[in-house]
């Protein structure tokens, strides 16, 4: 059987993060004990300014920052990336990716494509047989116009409108081809 390699695409707010929380939450209620890497990567907030971005290990919880406006390193946008970091931490919680049964990411854009391990990881992900979940920006960028070309990935756009039906239905999907 073809294992699922699903990328969520759609524009800022349009519920891509939903999405990737509500399968989680889905997979983890139809079977408690699977395990389920790596990562998210939600805003940092100060009052209502957003100030960055953490990195949040799926399997562990662990957490670091990304990108700041506060921190040294490359810029996007207005974000400072903590490219050397976020290196570390990949390679710390490789397990989560490795040992997983199902791997979510959220998301594959500029701020984590800077970093040639977050690369290697995702296409070794890819290559393998474990279900993938990921979602990625609305633009194009070099590295994810190279994923999209595969014949393996299926490419889903969302709305917001739309998030609990497509987490719905990739849920069922992969609970099915996990035989849970």
């Amino acid at each position: 059987m073809v294992s699922i390699k699903i990328l969520i695409r759609g524009r800022p707010g349009s519920g891509k993060s939903t999405v990737i929380s509500l399968i989680t939450e889905r997979i983890r209620n139809a079977k408690e004990d699977l395990r389920i890497g790596g990562i998210i990567t939600p805003e940092i907030r100060f009052g209502r300014r957003r100030i960055g971005f953490k990195v949040i290990d799926v399997l562990t919880g662990d957490e670091m920052i990304l990108a700041s406006v506060s921190l040294r390193g490359p810029k996007i946008g207005r974000y400072f990336v903590n490219v050397r970091g976020f290196d570390e931490f990949l390679k710390a919680h490789r397990t989560s990716w490795v040992g997983s049964e199902l791997v979510v990411i959220d998301e594959i854009g500029k701020m984590e494509l800077l970093s040639e391990t977050f690369r290697r990881y995702v296409l070794n992900l890819i290559d393998s047989e474990k279900p993938f979940v990921g979602t990625a920006p609305y633009y194009r960028l070099p590295f994810l116009d190279e994923i999209l070309k595969r014949k393996d990935i299926e490419v889903m756009w969302i709305k917001k409108e739309f998030a609990e039906a497509v987490a719905s239905g990739i849920s069922k999907r992969i609970i099915a081809s996990l035989k849970l």
